[in-house]
């Protein structure tokens, strides 16, 4: 039986803007930049559970910038459950 995890609003919007975060192309070649920026390797699974949970949050936000991120990373890696 899978294991369920409960999530609060702030850890879901947390969780999600650091998946974001990770996986926005920098464009800057500073060093700070260069330092954050690196490859994240997550399965696909893992990844279309995360953007559902981003998109149930995001439900009814639509101005939202961390939710128009969601919509473009759901429709970039073909989210859709």
């Amino acid at each position: 039986m899978a294991k369920i995890t409960r999530l609060t609003e702030t850890d879901l919007s947390r969780l999600v803007k650091k998946v974001i975060r990770e996986q926005m192309d920098v464009s800057s070649d500073s060093e700070y930049y260069q330092g954050r920026k690196r490859e994240v390797t997550i399965p696909f699974d893992d990844l279309a559970m995360l953007g559902e949970f981003a998109s149930k949050f995001c439900m009814n936000k639509e101005n939202l910038p961390d939710c128009k991120q969601v919509r473009r990373l759901n429709s970039r890696y073909q989210l859709f459950m």
